[in-house]
């Protein structure tokens, strides 16, 4: 039996691939995690989610959804590009809030 036959004869959807529209991001909302796949109606977006959606249905549609592991230093550089973009005037000059943050790595 295909998935989608098995839908068909459950009557049950799979989560649904949504546009998180603030970040133009595509999710789902998996055993109650959102989990977000990449820019919305992107090739990669939509083979993260039809991957996620087939792994969740082989594991009986209770597993958690994948995670993501982030670094430190990621979560900083993201930060700051949002932070230069951000802390803008209306001209598009950076205002003086993005002075404000200090990052300093230690070589470790």
């Amino acid at each position: 039996m295909t998935v989608k036959e098995n839908f068909t004869k459950s009557k049950k959807q799979p989560p649904k691939l949504r546009h998180h529209k603030a970040s133009g991001q595509a999710y789902a909302v998996i055993s109650g995690r959102t989990v977000y796949f990449g820019p919305f109606e992107s090739t990669e977006a939509t083979q993260k989610y039809h991957q996620t959606i087939a792994e969740w249905l082989a594991a009986g549609k209770n597993a958690h959804a994948p995670c993501h592991e982030i670094t430190i230093d990621e979560v900083i550089a993201r930060f700051w590009l949002h932070a230069e973009k951000y802390y803008v005037r209306n001209d598009g000059t950076p205002t003086s809030e993005v002075n404000n943050f200090s990052i300093r790595w230690s070589a470790g």
